[in-house]
């Protein structure tokens, strides 16, 4: 349910700290990747397969701030146990950085919310696990392809899920391509 809560308080946030006059660049984009979950399930019974990920997202960008949305899904096997899996669902709201290294390229670095809800599929049943809010902290490389399309590559960490009875962090690592206009 926070989860719910936290979409609704994405136009105002998003007001709050841009408008329509500060704003120099938004952008949109599509993500892949590997997601490692350093949960392990059963109270330490079983561990997590890593898992594709995916994301979209949207962001701000103002010379070298900005702001960015993004939603990331992945589903986790669990290790030697057929037919279970976990199932992360994030809404991470960010403040970004970026440090012009070459013409076409920047270092980023981002700090934000994590917006997060996990499900677990046990022996073919599905549980509602937990939600909640923590922090997501992530830094890659963006390189400039064309005015419009910029190609990213990014390490997220998100610390303290839970799944309702046991706890763990994700470290993430996309390929993003970014779409300006």
């Amino acid at each position: 349910m926070r989860f719910i809560r936290g979409i609704f308080l994405l136009p105002i946030l998003s007001g709050v700290f841009f408008t329509p006059q500060a704003t120099a660049e938004n952008y949109w984009g599509i993500g892949l990747g590997n997601s490692a979950y350093s949960l392990k399930p059963l109270y330490g019974s079983y561990s997590l397969q890593d898992s594709l990920a995916i994301r979209g997202l949207y962001g701000m960008r103002n010379k070298n701030m900005g702001f960015e949305v993004e939603l990331s899904y992945a589903d986790y096997a669990w290790q030697n146990a057929t037919a279970n899996s976990h199932t992360n669902l994030n809404m991470v709201v960010a403040g970004v950085t970026y440090l012009p290294v070459a013409h076409h390229s920047s270092l980023f670095a981002s700090v934000g919310a994590n917006f997060w809800s996990t499900d677990v599929n046990y022996s073919g049943q599905f549980y509602e696990g937990d939600s909640g809010i923590g922090f997501a902290l992530s830094a890659g490389l963006d390189v400039k392809l064309s005015e419009r399309l910029h190609l990213s590559g990014e390490f997220q960490y998100l610390p303290g899920l839970s799944d309702g009875v046991d706890k763990g962090d994700i470290s993430q690592f996309f390929i993003n391509a970014l779409f300006y206009y």
